[in-house]
């Protein structure tokens, strides 16, 4: 196992960074349990800085789009959409462009409800507050997919990309392709997962390299841990295959319900929520290209008092491979952290920060680079009112080789 003596709970991630909440949420109408990264946008003119979901609040009940732009006094929060239970619901995942525009499109994944079994959402963003819905493709359960959560991805000729943790042929979850229509999306799953030596379950994002996708499966595989999986083009069809199952603890882990970060090289990046040495969690490379041992297990959570525990978000890796990201639970109060793994000969070295209830807790979603050295994160929970933040964490973070909450494909 790739470790290192990790430095005392607490220590700051990078020379005198800061962390605080930038924002708390209230609840209806206000949103309500932040649950996807938030994304930082480059800014210009109208538009706000920072983006994200909240799972609940806005004006219906069903959660929100917010948006966080800095005033002269502060930060100003706007709904910038609030979900019902009739178009989409319960938003999950989040993906946008590196800009936005006018003629920008944003996707959000979300649970659903009356007869739908989850959605995919378009909205295009407006620079005087509400945006507008452009169209919603609603999923319908076996055969088609049921529970969209991972964020969206949108190729060079506007169609999306995504799994499903549910649904498909066999019940276990499926891979989709929304092709654009004159009336909004024509869908078709492109591979549904099987029950056995297969992977199922997929919580996670894709990740797009030379045509060719890769992504995570929380169940299944040879020994039922869990499964990186890939999805190789030939004509109009694909054909998985299982890149990687994970075979659980004490030295792997178990249960990845984040999606994959591609770094430089085309080494892929991710998360289990459980398993390691100390079973509160991993951060796992995969090297696609190293038939006898394509996957290093570079942390182990939870391996001394006050470590973070059980990180279910992706992470964003620099150039340098130093990778960025958080844990659900675990640090000083119990409520979570933000990480940073920074390579160190053969090994990595960890550094901590805690959120500790005021500035959050229980964060869900990947670290959000600003590229001038800021980190944004919500958190899913506490803060002012109890219905969860997003904080800021101020230093030098280099620019990220990928960022999961953007619909930009690698490769």
């Amino acid at each position: 196992m790739l470790l290192s003596h990790p430095m005392p709970a607490g220590a700051r991630v990078g020379p005198d960074w800061k962390m605080h909440a930038l924002y708390n949420f209230g609840g209806s109408p206000d949103g309500e349990s932040p649950n996807s990264g938030a994304i930082a946008p480059k800014h210009r003119g109208p538009y706000p800085q920072i983006i994200g979901t909240t799972q609940f609040g806005g004006y219906y009940g069903e959660g929100t789009l917010y948006g966080l732009s800095k005033g002269k006094t502060g930060w100003d929060e706007t709904v910038l959409y609030s979900f019902d239970a009739y178009t989409a619901a319960r938003p999950v995942g989040l993906s946008a462009p590196e800009e936005l525009t006018e003629n920008s499109r944003v996707f959000v994944t979300g649970y659903g409800f009356g007869n739908s079994d989850g959605s995919v959402t378009v909205l295009k963003p407006s620079p005087s507050g509400n945006w507008t819905l452009l169209t919603s493709y609603s999923f319908q359960d076996t055969p088609d997919g049921d529970g969209p959560e991972g964020a969206p991805m949108e190729d060079a000729n506007g169609n999306i990309y995504g799994t499903t943790l549910g649904g498909g042929t066999h019940g276990k979850g499926a891979v989709y392709e929304l092709t654009p229509t004159a009336s909004g999306y024509t869908e078709r799953v492109i591979y549904s997962f099987k029950v056995g030596t297969d992977g199922h379950y997929p919580y996670g994002n894709l990740v797009d390299i030379d045509d060719t996708l890769y992504g995570t499966t929380s169940q299944g595989g040879s020994k039922g841990f869990g499964t990186v999986f890939k999805l190789t083009p030939s004509g109009s069809r694909y054909t998985e295959s299982v890149l990687y199952s994970f075979k659980g603890p004490p030295l792997d882990g178990e249960q990845p319900q984040a999606g994959l970060c591609a770094g430089t090289g085309s080494t892929l990046y991710g998360t289990t929520s459980l398993g390691g040495y100390d079973g509160g969690g991993t951060v796992f490379e995969i090297r696609p290209s190293s038939a006898k041992r394509p996957e290093h297990v570079i942390w182990s959570f939870g391996g001394f008092y006050h470590d973070g525990i059980n990180p279910v978000a992706p992470v964003v890796v620099n150039s340098q491979g130093a990778v960025y990201g958080t844990t659900r639970a675990g640090g000083k109060v119990g409520v979570g952290t933000l990480f940073l793994l920074t390579p160190k000969g053969s090994a990595f070295k960890e550094t901590l920060y805690d959120f500790n209830a005021y500035n959050g807790g229980s964060p869900v979603g990947a670290p959000g680079p600003d590229g001038h050295g800021h980190l944004y994160l919500s958190a899913s929970g506490n803060g002012d009112h109890l219905y969860g933040t997003v904080a800021e964490a101020k230093g030098n973070a280099q620019a990220t080789s990928c960022n999961p909450g953007s619909v930009t494909i690698n490769g």
